[in-house]
């Protein structure tokens, strides 16, 4: 009986190594996904709300469908409006109530500088950390910059029917007996529901642009002769 729990406590020693290994070998890939040096150095609204270290993660996708296409999914985020876009099965499964919005709802598309953007249901996990779980709406700078508290959306064009959405999450050196909780669990489940996000919003601005307007846009241009 010893043995086999000997080989299995191996097995577990050597695949924590190699998870921790993993995290350390990917940290820099996942904290900058997709973004560029630009995108890393420049100054947004809410910076000046960010702990030390300032700069968490700068996370970016391009996108095939313009600003305005983009703007609306971006404003109507949050538990009790249009949802986060990402894997809403493993968010419920940890017992948050959250439907990603399949279309634009105009009662969500008035967010406002001092309004509060919900993670959660108020009585999810009330006991532990209150009923006010999420962000602060710090600034905008509407059909551009939307900064909630340590989490910045900046919608930038790249051309008159392409644009690119960067996502800056700061945070700062956490408490000492959870900084490994911090590494080792927070920091790539967070990876992986943001870029889901990214790639979620992406996903319907496209969508929605070309339902609009993919005939005129993938319409071959025609020579007049002149």
């Amino acid at each position: 009986m010893i043995r086999p729990l000997r080989a299995a406590g191996a097995v577990l020693g050597y695949g924590f190594v190699g998870y921790l290994a993993l995290l350390v070998a990917l940290r820099p890939w996942q904290r900058d996904w997709g973004s560029d040096d630009f995108e890393r150095s420049v100054s947004l609204p809410g910076d000046e709300h960010a702990a030390i270290p300032a700069r968490a993660g700068d996370r970016a996708v391009a996108i095939d469908a313009p600003v305005a296409a983009v703007w609306p999914w971006l404003v109507q985020l949050g538990q009790d409006r249009g949802g986060f876009y990402s894997y809403a099965g493993l968010e419920r499964a940890c017992g948050i109530r959250i439907v990603n919005a399949a279309a634009i709802d105009p009662k969500w598309q008035t967010l406002r500088e001092g309004d509060f953007v919900r993670a959660t249901q108020p009585t999810w996990a009330a006991g532990l950390f209150g009923d006010r779980i999420g962000w602060n709406v710090d600034h905008i700078d509407d059909g551009r910059v939307l900064a909630l508290r340590y989490w910045v959306f900046e919608v930038e064009a790249t051309s008159r029917f392409t644009s690119r959405l960067h996502v800056r999450t700061h945070a700062g050196d956490p408490p000492v007996p959870v900084a490994p909780l911090v590494f080792l669990v927070f920091e790539p489940a967070h990876f992986i529901m943001e870029r889901a996000m990214l790639r979620g919003i992406k996903t319907r601005a496209e969508a929605m642009y070309d339902a609009a307007y993919g005939p005129i846009r993938y319409a071959p241009a025609v020579y007049d002769g002149t």
